[in-house]
Order: C-alpha cells, then sequence, then structure tokens
C-alpha cells in the first residue's frame, strides 16, 4: 500500500493541467499559478500550448514535445527530469490530459517513483455534453474516439451492447457520418445528442434519433461528443427472419465469428439462440 499527502512531503510535483477547450476565460488562477512555478511544460502540442503561455504572458518556460508517439520511449527521461526540476507541468492540447490524451504512462510511473500527482481543475468536453444530452448521468461508461477502422469500429461498440446506459463517445468531423451507421447497427435507432464547439461561440447541441441523423447532410466544424441513449432496448425494432439473418451477415462481414454473432444477436433482440442457429445453418 502507498499513502502520500501532498502536504506533508517535499517530492517532486508533476503539475496535470486542464486546458481550455474553446473559452480562454475558463483558465482559473490556480492555473496560471502552477504554470508560474515551473521551469518545464510537457506539451501535447508544443504550438498549441504556446499561444496559451503567450496570452497568460508566461516567460521563461523550457517546452518540451510530449505526445501519443513518444511519451512512452520519453518515460524515464521525463522522470528524471521531474525529480532534477522538482516542478513539472503536463498539458494536452484542450481538456484533461490522460482523457484521450497522453500522459497515462507518465502517472502511473510517477507513483512508482513517489511524485505527487497534482490535478487542477479546468475544461473538458465530456461532462458538459452528458449534462447537456438529457439522458441519464449515472451510471454512463465514457468510450472515448474509435478505432479509425470500421471493422474495429465495429468490435469496439459490440463490447457495450448490453450496457443498457448512456454511452459517451469522441469523434472527429471526418468519422461522425460513418460511426452513425456502425450505432445504428448495434443499438439500433436509438436517440443521441450531438455536441460541438462547445464553451465557444458557436456552440451547439444537436437531438435526434440515428435514423434522422445518417439522412442529413452533416457538415460540422471541430471535434464532437456523441451521447448514446442505450438506457433502455430499442422497442422499435421489428423482428423477423429476415432482420435476424441481417444483423448476423452484418457481424459475419465484421470478422466477427459466427458462434458469437449468433450468440450476440439472439441477446441483442431477445430470441432463443438455438432459433437463430437453426435460421443460420438452414437458410
Amino acid at each position: 500500500m502507498k499513502r502520500i499527502s501532498y502536504t506533508k512531503n517535499n517530492n517532486p510535483n508533476l503539475y496535470v493541467l486542464a486546458t481550455p477547450i474553446g473559452n480562454l476565460d475558463e483558465i482559473n488562477t490556480r492555473f496560471i499559478e502552477c504554470l508560474n512555478k515551473t521551469n518545464t511544460i510537457l506539451c501535447e502540442d508544443t504550438r498549441v500550448s504556446l499561444k496559451l503561455i503567450n496570452y497568460l504572458n508566461i516567460k521563461d518556460k523550457k517546452i518540451i514535445s510530449y505526445h501519443q508517439h513518444n511519451e512512452y520511449d520519453k518515460l524515464n527521461e521525463t522522470i528524471e527530469l521531474i525529480k532534477k526540476e522538482h516542478n513539472v507541468a503536463l498539458l494536452s492540447d484542450a481538456g484533461y490530459p490522460l482523457l484521450s490524451d497522453p500522459g497515462f504512462y507518465l502517472v502511473k510511473e510517477c507513483i512508482v517513483n513517489d511524485i505527487n500527482i497534482i490535478v487542477v481543475n479546468g475544461s473538458n468536453a465530456l461532462i458538459p455534453a452528458l449534462i447537456n444530452s438529457g439522458m441519464p448521468l449515472i451510471p454512463f461508461t465514457f468510450i472515448g474516439f474509435l478505432p479509425k477502422k470500421t471493422n474495429d469500429a465495429l468490435k469496439t461498440l459490440l463490447q457495450y451492447q448490453n450496457y443498457h446506459h448512456t454511452l459517451v463517445l469522441y469523434e472527429s468531423i471526418h468519422n461522425i457520418n460513418k460511426t452513425l451507421v456502425i450505432i445504428n447497427k448495434v443499438f439500433g435507432n436509438v436517440n443521441l445528442s450531438i455536441s460541438r464547439e462547445l464553451t465557444k461561440l458557436n456552440e451547439e447541441h444537436i437531438y435526434a434519433r440515428v435514423n434522422e441523423l445518417i439522412l442529413e447532410d452533416l457538415s460540422f466544424k471541430g471535434e464532437l461528443v456523441v451521447c448514446i441513449d442505450n438506457s433502455i432496448i430499442n422497442e422499435e425494432i421489428v423482428i423477423n427472419d429476415e432482420i435476424i439473418l441481417k444483423e448476423v451477415n452484418d457481424l459475419l462481414i465484421a470478422n466477427i465469428s459466427k458462434k458469437d454473432a449468433i450468440k450476440q444477436v439472439s441477446k441483442r433482440l431477445g430470441i432463443e439462440k438455438n432459433y437463430v442457429y437453426d435460421l443460420v445453418h438452414h437458410k
């Protein structure tokens, strides 16, 4: 067991700072205070963070690139840097580090090395979008970004098919239309909310059924937060042999085994597994 009280030790500090997701007025005084305590700032993208640092008129800081492609390779070097400098800050481009952003390996290693991890609260896209969704908040599951390949994204969402509560994911404007089709395959015509440009001038929230959005020409700017209301089983599904075979075939196309596809479809549609099995093997 390890028990650490930050006020009772002289350990080095890693300040994990949540950055604004759009509106710079959301920066708090503690954020600025912690940045001023450091000589070195680890940044997901140095260009993005430098704009923020210059906006705050913070001077004479060493800016180091620390992102998902190098965080593991630079881990030991970064730990030694924190021990040497005593105070180091970690920033992501927007929102909290670690939350679909780099920093997990570093925080985990800091715990091993008795380095204080001081998280300074700030902006975040997940919680405002969830509250705006009008969906049940407790429990909810945060999925993060889906894999870019369609089959991988489908397999990921299938893991949450039987989680009958609100699901939240991040998505880019480039993948949203493809993701809507996948959501419809996995969860049916459920209610969604899509939030974009949070805290910015053009903040927008869209509430609709999946099928309504699939038919729309969605042209968005900025990253999106998608909330899926899977709190109840969709009552609009019309079950017949054709639907059952299509559901199984969709999973087979995604490289799900026939055995698992039959099992998942029987659970999803509330049908006896033997019936689906017979239908698939005697079609």
